[in-house]
């Protein structure tokens, strides 16, 4: 893949994700909400065609959390996105509505 190509991939991503103010910064100095935005960013680059996201929006505020979801259903076209998480609004995940449940419920 061209470098280029490469980089307004993650540019995009950066802006996606709502982290456009801190580019540069090391992950050790974001707070925990933005490294949760960070890992999933991370996890969506590349054209990946199977994404496994374990709890994305923990430690979230209510605001960050929506804007992952819609992030989570911008994103998902083509992908299988496999997710785990308590938060559940009306019966299902926000990304999930309109798509395929595998499996819900209690382990």
């Amino acid at each position: 893949m061209d470098a280029s190509v490469i980089s307004e991939d993650v540019t995009h991503m950066i802006e996606e994700t709502g982290l456009a103010e801190k580019p540069d910064a090391a992950s050790g100095t974001l707070s925990g909400g933005q490294k949760r935005k960070l890992s999933v960013g991370i996890a969506l680059l590349g054209g990946s065609r199977v994404v496994f996201l374990d709890e994305p929006t923990s430690g979230m505020d209510p605001y960050s959390r929506r804007h992952t979801w819609d992030l989570l259903r911008r994103n998902r076209k083509g992908r299988c996105l496999v997710l785990s998480t308590h938060f559940m609004v009306g019966g299902g995940c926000p990304p999930c509505v309109h798509s395929t449940h595998c499996c819900v419920g209690r382990s």
